[in-house]
């Protein structure tokens, strides 16, 4: 019949599955040592414990979940235990979540040992992935990983971690209308490792802390010595990007961070920015933007700390969302470049004894 559920596979999958709906009983293993494909369509569905897309050295696993049945029931994957995307070194796995399906599970990882490579892409309308918010979700844990939301995909985690440990290394993309991360308890681009996230046209990132609605949560750019974390938030097509927390952005907290904010971007500090926290630290701020789109940086104020700070002027939008006697905080002189600046004080009380060189 048309659009018959199915679950369906080649290569290297243990347990020998069954369609179309395959309770596994225990563990699931896409590509051991050897390469294997899992396809999970048309509202087939998938329930195990522990999941290995890319196991052992040799190992190249793809989980594929995709699609609804006629009656308009998603094709479903659900892991009872931790998912591992690449496992370990030589072991590369992707996870592929498609055209409305859906997956459910208990932790992830993307990349987990040094040599791994684990990649996860969340595409189309109503495409989710549900991991349980208790723990961190870890994208490049001591491996490369890499997650990819487009088309009005949406993954809802834990803890964002993005370039874990030493070595490791993370990259997120949220790009198009309606796609969205919202990950609890505050977003780590950096940790110990080298992080990049990018919130591209018309996205939305947005952390909160999981014990109320709107409870602070923050995002940290460079934590750790040696953490290497790059944001950009952006967009070329008229749809406003939003990076957003309900506490602080910390731009190079003890490693190097670098937050920018260009045409079609918005970020969202509910309490304060903070650029270079420790004396080994570098932060970079960048507000960018011209004529026919702005950068626009939302937050109670902008605070410079101990370490190596640069606030890139070029075009963009400071904008206040409290009263603030000093909404820029440590900054005696600021040079604006070419672009301009706008210091917008959205109704609220601001000072600012900044003295800029430039127009502001």
């Amino acid at each position: 019949p048309a659009n018959a559920q199915s679950v369906s596979g080649t290569g290297d999958v243990t347990p020998g599955l069954v369609s179309p709906d395959w309770t596994v009983g225990g563990d699931l293993t896409v590509g051991e040592s050897a390469a294997g494909t899992l396809t999970i369509s048309n509202g087939g569905s998938v329930r195990n414990d522990w999941a290995f897309i890319g196991y052992v050295n040799g190992g190249d696993g793809t989980l594929t979940v995709t699609g609804v049945d006629g009656s308009g029931k998603a094709s479903s994957w659900t892991s009872l235990s931790p998912v591992y995307i690449g496992a370990d070194p030589g072991s590369p796995g992707t996870l592929r979540i498609l055209d409305g399906a859906v997956a459910q599970s208990y932790s992830g990882t993307l990349g987990s040992s040094a040599g791994s490579v684990g990649t996860a892409i969340v595409s189309g309308p109503k495409s989710t992935w549900n991991l349980d918010t208790t723990y961190a979700f870890l994208i490049g844990d001591s491996g490369k990983g890499t997650l990819q939301i487009d088309n009005g995909g949406a993954v809802r985690s834990g803890q964002g971690m993005i370039g874990w440990n030493t070595g490791g290394e993370g990259h997120v993309t949220v790009s198009g209308r309606a796609s969205a991360w919202n990950p609890f308890n505050n977003i780590y681009v950096g940790f110990d490792g080298t992080g990049e996230l990018l919130v591209q046209d018309g996205a939305t990132v947005h952390t909160e802390a999981s014990t109320s609605p709107g409870a602070p949560a923050s995002i940290y750019i460079g934590q750790n010595a040696g953490g290497v974390g790059t944001v950009t938030v952006s967009s070329t097509t008229g749809d406003i990007s939003t990076l957003s927390a309900t506490d602080r952005i910390n731009v190079g907290w003890a490693g190097t961070g670098a937050l920018t904010v260009a045409k079609g971007g918005l970020a969202i500090a509910a309490r304060d920015t903070w650029v270079a926290i420790d004396g080994t630290s570098t932060g970079t701020l960048n507000l960018t933007g011209d004529a026919s789109g702005r950068g626009v940086l939302e937050t109670g104020s902008v605070i410079k700390r101990a370490g190596n700070v640069t606030v890139n002027l070029d075009g963009g939008i400071l904008r206040a969302n409290r009263d603030e006697a000093n909404f820029l905080r440590g900054f005696a002189t600021q040079t604006v470049a070419a672009g301009g600046a706008w210091c917008h004080t959205n109704g609220r009380e601001v000072g600012v004894g900044t003295a800029f060189s430039g127009t502001c």
